[in-house]
């Protein structure tokens, strides 16, 4: 059952890795090296449960994970692929939030203009030309 659960979660991540590096999504690349690594371990942990030897003993109950491997598989990198999938999902509705704004770009990502806007003032209010009101009555053209 071990190597099942490693053989899905190793699926899903390496999915993840290849979603990273070859989508153009707002997910910095550089989480593309987490999931490689997480790939490798979970690969490594993979390796392992296939080397350990088979034994049926008498009584079938379930002794639960053995060995160091087991648990890399099927506890430690599917906890750390978890937080990762929550990074990657953080960043995609970061994007789909700015683009529901209107795309907007946040203070944090983008320089301030290079100054305040000048105040208008009375004499530049007069300087503008007066729009000219339609008579109702003339046909426009």
């Amino acid at each position: 059952m071990a190597v099942q659960l490693g053989q899905i979660e190793l699926a899903l991540l390496f999915l993840l890795m290849l979603c990273i590096v070859l989508l153009d999504t707002p997910v910095p690349r550089a989480w593309a090296l987490a999931a490689a690594a997480l790939v490798t371990v979970q690969t490594t942990a993979l390796h392992g449960l296939h080397d350990q030897a088979v034994t049926f003993p008498e009584d079938p109950s379930p002794n639960g994970l053995q060995g160091t491997a087991g648990v890399i598989a099927v506890i430690v990198v599917p906890a750390l692929g978890a937080g990762l999938f929550a990074v990657v999902f953080w960043y995609l509705a970061r994007a789909n939030a700015q683009v529901r704004r209107g795309a907007m770009p946040s203070a944090a990502t983008c320089r301030p203009a290079a100054g305040p806007r000048p105040a208008l003032t009375p004499a530049s209010r007069a300087a503008r030309p007066a729009t000219a009101q339609r008579d109702p009555a003339q046909p426009a053209g």
